[in-house]
Order: C-alpha cells, then structure tokens, then sequence
C-alpha cells in the first residue's frame, strides 16, 4: 500500500505569490472601506467568508478526492478489447 506521506514534500509551505498579491488588494480595499463602515458590520461580513471559504474547500478536496479515485479505478480495469477486423 502506497504512503500518502510521502507526498507531503509535493505540498507548498508558503502561500503562492498570486495568493499574497490577492491578499494584497483585499486589505487595501479593507483599510479604505474601514472609516465608512461600521466594525461589527466588517467583523460578520469577514466571519462569513471564511465560512464561506471553509465550504469551498473542502467540497473542491471532495471533489478531486472523488475525481482521483475514479482516475485510480480506471486505470486499474483492463483495457477493453478492439475487435479485430
């Protein structure tokens, strides 16, 4: 059987740099948009995109979880048969 921990040296330890640019931009239209808008309005608009964000992950692992087994399986079956002419 196959040791998914091996994998972990394929994973990232630091964020991409397209993540922090994008970051980036979201704190500056936060640090604008503050004076203007009260904070407990900003603390549950911040707090519902991260659970927002928590969703979306785990249904995107789910479903490259989903499409990898079926990879696996696939390739697993015995290639069909041409019939010869």
């Amino acid at each position: 059987m196959f040791d998914l921990s091996e994998l972990e040296h394929l994973l990232p330890d630091e964020p991409s740099p397209e993540y922090n640019e994008q970051l980036s931009k979201i704190n500056d239209y936060l640090v604008r948009i503050k004076p203007e808008v009260p904070a407990g309005i900003l603390e549950r608009l911040s707090t519902e995109y991260i659970r927002l964000n928590e969703i979306d992950a785990r249904e995107m692992f789910l479903s490259g979880l989903y499409l990898g087994a079926n990879l696996i399986l696939a390739l697993s079956q015995p290639p069909a048969r041409i019939p010869r002419r």
